[in-house]
């Protein structure tokens, strides 16, 4: 199969933390642990060449910056962090697995098919992923103690500014097969304006080394269509926005769509046997 996009039709709805929190407690003991985790037995291999090392302390001391002080964060400010952790790291050549409004599902989907790497195996998301951190400019040598602004794609925002920088590296360096998973089963948009996948990832995709993309939709049976009749398919208009861009990224005949793959429908039985079809997959006569 070339590059993956896959629409799920999941029995989970995943969405985003809206309430504010603060800085994780910890912050520096945890980003440095799991850099030492990931560098000597994570990923050592397959991330990181073994001729190429990373100062853990050194990452810490490089991120910093970027929000000691500050209100807002720039990309500018992430550069010397970014630059270096993602030096030496090998291409991301089959592999690229983007995602949208399911974060949680991709994540589970990874753990079973790990030829697949997301954003967040990547060393700068691996190091942040799931904390909450942001800079107050009355604090000078420490990142904030107030509650952090809640998520939101604007500029200078500190989470979203560090996550779109991760995305766009990421992005920039997918090629060959790439998958895109985003969530069929939400009355929310399949591709949101203002999702990162939509207005950081595939922007920032080279349509010279991506080779293909399918975007796979595979319903289960007939039914789907009367019990989702609001949600997303390959003929939806948000899906049809997806697969024009790819469409320019790529060029004619590179991108097409099939629903709910088997991939896909297999997961989702593991974790609700009572979905429609599950039966005949996981007990077959």
């Amino acid at each position: 199969m070339n590059g993956v996009l896959l629409l799920i039709f999941s029995a989970f709805v995943f969405t985003s933390k809206t309430n504010s929190e603060k800085t994780t407690p910890n912050l520096e003991e945890i980003v440095i642990g799991r850099c030492h985790y990931f560098v000597h037995a994570l990923f050592p291999n397959l991330y990181i060449p073994k001729t190429q090392s990373k100062d853990c302390k050194k990452l810490w001391k490089l991120l910093t910056p970027a929000f000691y002080g500050k209100d807002k964060t720039t990309e500018k400010d992430l550069k010397p962090f970014f630059d270096y952790a993602l030096e030496g790291a090998k291409p991301l050549k089959d592999r690229a697995l983007f995602w949208s409004r399911t974060r949680e599902y991709a994540a589970i989907f990874n753990q079973h098919f790990p030829q697949y790497s997301t954003v967040s195996q990547m060393l700068p998301g691996y190091l942040l992923e799931g904390l909450t951190f942001c800079g107050d400019a009355k604090i000078k040598n420490d990142f904030s103690n107030k509650e952090c602004p809640e998520w939101e794609s604007k500029e200078g925002h500190p989470l979203y500014t560090f996550w779109s920088v991760a995305s766009k590296r990421f992005a920039d360096a997918a090629s060959g097969k790439i998958t895109i998973m985003v969530n069929g089963s939400t009355n929310a948009p399949a591709y949101d304006q203002k999702s990162i996948l939509r207005a950081i990832e595939i922007p920032a995709i080279d349509g010279s080394k991506v080779s293909s993309a399918v975007i796979s939709v595979y319903l289960t049976h007939d039914s789907y269509k009367q019990i989702f009749k609001n949600y997303h398919y390959c003929d939806s208009p948000d899906v049809k926005d997806l697969i024009n861009a790819l469409t320019k990224k790529l060029g004619k005949n590179k991108v097409t769509c099939e629903e709910n793959p088997d991939i896909v429908h297999h997961l989702n039985c593991v974790f609700n046997p009572t979905l429609h079809g599950c039966d005949a997959k996981i007990n077959p006569k």
